[in-house]
C-alpha cells in the first residue's frame, strides 16, 4: 500500500471525498496488479482521473473561484505526465506505471491538502450562501453537497488510453 486513506483527506465535500477515496484505492490497486495488467490498471487510474479533475474544473468554473487558473493548470499538468508515462508503458513495460504510482501518491498527499482543501473551503461557504452570486453561480445546478453521492463513470477499455496521448 502506498498511499492510506485517513481522515486528513476529508474535506467536508461527500462527492470530492468520495472520487479522492476511489483515487487513493486505484492507486493502491495498481500496485497489486500483476505486470501484464499494470497498463490495464493505468488506464483505469487516468479515466478516474479525468473524470475526477473534470468535475473539480467544472465546479470551479461554475463558481468563479479565484484560485481556478492555477488549480486547472495543476489539474493539466498531472494528466499530461501520466499520459505520457501511459505511452512510454505501452513500449517499455510495467514498471514506470509502478512507479508514478507511488510519484502520484506524495502529489496527491499534498494536492489534497492544499489546492483541494481551499476548493471545499470555497465550496462550503458557497453552500452556505456565504458567496456573492455571479453570472455563473446563478446558472449552476447548486454547490456540490455533503449528502449528494457522485459515482465515478466506467472506466473504458485498455485501448481508451490512445485516447488521452497528446
Amino acid at each position: 500500500m502506498i498511499l492510506k486513506w485517513s481522515a486528513e483527506f476529508e474535506l467536508g465535500i461527500e462527492p470530492m471525498d468520495l472520487t479522492h477515496r476511489e483515487f487513493v484505492e486505484q492507486l493502491n490497486a495498481l500496485l497489486r496488479l500483476p505486470d501484464d495488467r499494470v497498463i490495464e490498471g493505468f488506464t483505469r487510474l487516468i479515466d478516474h482521473t479525468v473524470a475526477h479533475f473534470g468535475r473539480e474544473n467544472a465546479w470551479m468554473r461554475e463558481h468563479s473561484y479565484a484560485g481556478a487558473e492555477a488549480h486547472v493548470k495543476e489539474h493539466e499538468r498531472v494528466l499530461k505526465v501520466m499520459t505520457a508515462i501511459a505511452h512510454f508503458m505501452e513500449t517499455g513495460g510495467p514498471r514506470m506505471g509502478r512507479m508514478v504510482a507511488r510519484e502520484l501518491a506524495d502529489w496527491f498527499r499534498q494536492h489534497a491538502r492544499s489546492m483541494d482543501a481551499e476548493l471545499a473551503k470555497f465550496l462550503r461557504k458557497a453552500e452556505a450562501g456565504g458567496i456573492a452570486a455571479t453570472p455563473a453561480t446563478r446558472k449552476s445546478p447548486g454547490v456540490p453537497r455533503r449528502t449528494r453521492v457522485r459515482r465515478a463513470p466506467r472506466p473504458v477499455s485498455s485501448a481508451g488510453i490512445k485516447r488521452w496521448k497528446s
